[in-house]
């Protein structure tokens, strides 16, 4: 089925929509704002290049001041290929020359784009770089979730959704958060299987139970004392369901977030993720 051009630019929208929506949900991430800030810097270092990582700016403001500086950026570059024009009088009669004109100014109609993109992307992840740095600041002093910390995200999630990143930037990033929650998923299987097939919990009883204890390692010791049928096995268990839930607090400490919080901006990603992928259908 052939599409009309607008059926095309609404299923565009679409697609960026769900992107945003991916962008908005892992902003939630520290580690994932690192991720970012690595990138801009690679950018700002010109070991990759801008449009690997963004793909134009959503702020009207910011994507205008581009537009502006990339168009006076081209006006220079006609300016000069006049002069040089009026220079050559055969020009005008050389076809071949006129072509040649014209893809050198449209290579740097093009340079100049990129360099005001560069130039206003890298100034919106300086914003980002100094938000990043009072949230480290909120969290260190006051506390996951305080009011500066909260004040702090929300400026760095703003900023983050008014950035167009590539598809395979968000990819990206989502990938490495995939990962994060599938080890959280890992370890805590580990931990069902020593709870439930070795000690005799039930599985209802722990899916139950476990969920809020992850990181609590007195968790298994308050249910030993509470003698239930399988509380002797479940002692003689205990330090290997320390050594396992050592893993999720080493887990947390890397991440920088709740286990629970980092499941739920996972859940939230997936959502912007099938909304994006719907769209193409």
């Amino acid at each position: 089925e052939l599409l009309t051009r607008e059926g095309e630019i609404e299923i565009a929208k679409r697609i960026e929509e769900g992107l945003k929506h991916m962008v908005q949900a892992i902003s939630a991430c520290p580690t994932t704002i690192a991720d970012i800030l690595g990138m801009a810097e690679r950018v700002a270092n010109d070991e990759i290049r801008v449009d690997e990582l963004v793909d134009g700016l959503l702020d009207a403001e910011a994507a205008e001041a581009a537009a502006n500086e990339a168009e006076l950026a081209s006006e220079d570059s006609d300016d000069m290929d006049e002069e040089e024009e009026e220079e050559e009088d055969d020009a005008e009669d050389d076809e071949d020359e006129e072509d040649g004109d014209e893809g050198a100014r449209q290579a740097s109609a093009n340079a100049a784009q990129l360099e005001a993109l560069k130039r206003a992307a890298l100034e919106k992840f300086g914003k980002i770089s100094t938000e990043f740095s009072a949230m480290r600041d909120a969290y260190e002093k006051e506390g996951y979730q305080s009011p500066a910390y909260l004040h702090a995200q929300e400026a760095i999630q703003q900023e983050l959704t008014s950035i167009r990143f590539t598809a395979r930037t968000v990819e990206r990033l989502c990938d490495t958060l995939r990962a994060q929650v599938e080890e959280v998923r890992s370890v805590e299987r580990q931990l069902l299987a020593t709870v439930v097939d070795r000690c005799g919990m039930s599985r209802a009883e722990f899916i139950q139970r476990f969920p809020g204890n992850e990181t609590n390692l007195e968790w298994a010791q308050a249910i030993v004392d509470e003698r239930h049928p399988y509380s002797a096995v479940l002692e003689r268990n205990i330090p290997a369901i320390r050594e396992q839930q050592q893993k999720l607090i080493d887990l947390q400490a890397r991440v920088v977030l709740p286990l629970g919080d980092l499941k739920e901006t996972n859940r939230q990603m997936a959502s912007g993720e099938l909304k994006a992928r719907q769209a193409k259908r």
